[in-house]
């Protein structure tokens, strides 16, 4: 089965109802988060940290986070926040070996005409500090085979958008692939957790945005 392309009018170009708090799960165990915050909370780290900021994150994964290469499956206002927050995180975890600007470079973002490139016009703003000198493609699929990522977000609100063929697709770039299904409700979510473990063959780092049932591998 072929990845979907982003269908327009689904929080990937406008903003979206997002948690402003995180959690990366245990291999046997997930452990979403469910809050009230809505896209202007993304731009907030929780307390605590946030997102992929914690070293137990960073260690969980093996890789610092100026080795990761980020792609949003998702360009509204939200996906954006958190693009920033990572950027920022890049930045200070580097200790100015890494420029904000550089930082952004590892980020990458589709929204419903496929990714997000410097040859596009008319972009909203905020999408513009993540529009790289990139080869076009359409498709999540395309495009993680493309550039890829060892992280994916999902902040678009397409459920299912991870499908079994996406995540296998990210299992077999990385030892670890960090799968973030972060749209919100659970009706929404880009998978399940039991997917993510089950497609990577227990090897994803997961994290959702909304109540999932737990799930052993």
């Amino acid at each position: 089965m072929a990845s979907p392309s982003l269908p327009p009018c689904q929080g990937i170009d406008t903003p979206s109802p997002l948690p402003p708090a995180f959690c990366t799960c245990r291999r046997d165990a997930a452990c979403p988060v469910s809050t009230g915050g809505r896209e202007e909370g993304a731009r907030r780290p929780a307390p605590g940290g946030g997102l992929l900021t914690r070293p137990t994150r960073r260690r969980r994964a093996g890789t610092p986070l100026a080795k990761h290469t980020f792609l949003f499956y998702g360009a509204g206002e939200a996906g954006a926040g958190i693009a920033d927050l990572i950027a920022e995180a890049i930045a200070a975890e580097a200790g100015g070996a890494v420029s904000l600007r550089d930082a952004r470079a590892r980020i990458f973002m589709m929204d419903s005409k496929g990714l997000v490139t410097s040859a596009r016009t008319g972009l909203a703003h905020h999408k513009l500090n993540y529009a790289h000198d990139a080869a076009p493609c359409g498709t999540l699929l395309e495009c993680i085979d493309a550039l890829k990522p060892s992280a994916l977000i999902g902040v678009a609100a397409v459920a299912k958008a991870f499908t079994k063929e996406v995540v296998e697709a990210m299992a077999a770039l990385n030892d670890a692939p960090l799968i973030f299904a972060l749209s919100n409700p659970t009706s929404k979510a880009e998978c399940l957790a039991a997917e993510a473990y089950e497609w990577s063959g227990g090897r994803a780092v997961f994290a959702s945005g909304s109540p999932m049932e737990g799930a052993t591998v």
